[in-house]
Order: C-alpha cells, then sequence, then structure tokens
C-alpha cells in the first residue's frame, strides 16, 4: 500500500470505567511537544458523557456515549470519528513517558508506520518490556502481550469484535508493512492492575481464543486485511497453550494473576493448543 503524508496522529482511546487514569493521561498527552500535531479522539462506554468530566480543548474529539458495547466497538467508533492521516490506539488506564508524542511523529514524518515501546508497569515497577528494535509476527508472538502500532488510517477498516482485537490491529498493521515494522524509542506503558480486562476475563480466554481461530478467515476480512488469516490463526493458537495451562492452574488450587503467570511462564513449555 502507498505511503500515507503525514498530517495528523489520531490517538484513539476508548474509555469505560476510567475516571482514575484518563485526566492524567489526556493531561500528558496534550501537554507534550509537538501536541499542536494531534487529537485524541475518546469513545466513552460506560455512558457518561466525558465532556462533563473533562477540560475543554479543540484537539479532544468526543464520540457520542455508549453504554457497554465492548473494546472493539468503543475502538471502531474512535476510529470513524478520527480526522488524522495516522492513528494509534490506547487504552484508557495507560500511560505513556516523557517526549512520546514527539518520538512517534518524528518517526511517521518519515517512515509510513511505527510500533510502539511497549512496557508493562504494576504500581510503578517495570515487569517486562518489548525489547527489539523491529516488531515482526515472531517477536509479536514471544512477547505474548500487546505491541500498539501507529499506522495510516487507511491501513484498517475497523476493530472486530474478537478476544485481542488489538493484536489483530498490530498484525493487520504488519502485514501492510511488508512484515516488519521499527520500534520507536519511547515508552507506551500498560498498566497492569486488579480491574484490569485480563485480570477480571482471564477465566474466559480459552473458549474466545479457540474461537479466533475458528473466525480467524473473518476477522481478518473485517479489518480488511484478508492475507492475516494464518497468522491469526498462529496467534490464538499460542494464546490457547498458555490459557489452558492457566485454567489448569486455577482448577489445581493455584491463585494469582493472568499476567504473573504469563511472565512465569512464557518461557517454558506449556500444554499443545
Amino acid at each position: 500500500m502507498g505511503n500515507t503524508v503525514f498530517r495528523r496522529l489520531s490517538f484513539l482511546i476508548a474509555a469505560c470505567e476510567a475516571e482514575e487514569w484518563l485526566p492524567g493521561l489526556i493531561s500528558k498527552l496534550l501537554g507534550q511537544d509537538h501536541a499542536n500535531e494531534i487529537e485524541v479522539v475518546l469513545a466513552s462506554d460506560d455512558g457518561v458523557d466525558l465532556r462533563t468530566r473533562l477540560p475543554s480543548d479543540p484537539r479532544l474529539v468526543h464520540c457520542p456515549p455508549a453504554f457497554r458495547t465492548g473494546p472493539a466497538a468503543a475502538r471502531t467508533r474512535a476510529l470513524v470519528a478520527a480526522s488524522g492521516s495516522h492513528v494509534v490506539q490506547m487504552d484508557a488506564d495507560d500511560d505513556v513517558s516523557d517526549g512520546f508524542v514527539e518520538a512517534v511523529i518524528s518517526a511517521l514524518k518519515v517512515t509510513p508506520a511505527v510500533a510502539l515501546r511497549t512496557v508493562y508497569v504494576r504500581g510503578g515497577e517495570e515487569v517486562k518490556r518489548f525489547q527489539s528494535p523491529t516488531l515482526e509476527l515472531g517477536s509479536l508472538l514471544d512477547f505474548y502481550g500487546s505491541v500498539i502500532c501507529a499506522a495510516p488510517r487507511n491501513w484498517i477498516r475497523l476493530y472486530p469484535a474478537a478476544i485481542a482485537e488489538d493484536v489483530v490491529a498490530s498484525i493487520a498493521f504488519l502485514h501492510r508493512a511488508g512484515g516488519r515494522l521499527p520500534v520507536v524509542d519511547a515508552d507506551y506503558r500498560v498498566r497492569l492492575h486488579p480491574h484490569s480486562f485480563c485480570a477480571q476475563n482471564a477465566c474466559s480466554f480459552t473458549s474466545a481464543y479457540r474461537s479466533g481461530v475458528v473466525r480467524a478467515g473473518w476477522l481478518a476480512q473485517e479489518v480488511g486485511c484478508p492475507g492475516i488469516e494464518a497468522a491469526l490463526i498462529r496467534m490464538y493458537r499460542s494464546r490457547i497453550a498458555m490459557s489452558r495451562a492457566f485454567d489448569a492452574f486455577l482448577l489445581g488450587g493455584g491463585e494469582g494473576d493472568y499476567h504473573d503467570f504469563v511472565q512465569q511462564h512464557q518461557n517454558h513449555p506449556v500444554m499443545p493448543a
């Protein structure tokens, strides 16, 4: 696909019960250098009109509030409302490093798309970091987490209603870029906490990942990138193995957080998918 000239970067934020984190994230994004070249598109998914909770700023774009439509639908509403030439998704409880906006925009002015340096943090302490200077399918799957990408708006049609829809989007962006993306040297920080999606829903992941394998062809069509079907099957199968191991751990009386379990076991064999 041809290159898209950079004009504006749209941050797509799906927000559900995010008032503890969202104001700080908005303030940080809008307060950084090059923030005149961004917009923040907010898709409330808990029925709250965020215009009543956040400062008025022309760089904030508010989608009409919705209620419990799910992260994929909320991200898609933000995508539809975005006016930027390029987009990047964010979760409302995540964070970024100082200089993040400038680093991403500077990179997008010389290359069509980039991956973000994902760092998982808990209580302010780093848990794991994506280390590679480039993102490829193998390194994405080995990381066993989300590695968010900033890419042209027309590289994705929507965010599909599926588990790990953020990873599906990254795989689509990778495919559009020819299988490899440079990683920006600025941190995108994923906060791990008891109210996160993974912490609350990990017991349902095995069936959801299996559904992803069955629906991989449809999902690829939904995002507008039919060439990624095999990559999606590979991704979901790799996650089924880990999820089944976590299920067995819980059934055996184990206690603990899903992310802790993954961190302890991702470099060791788990049961096959």
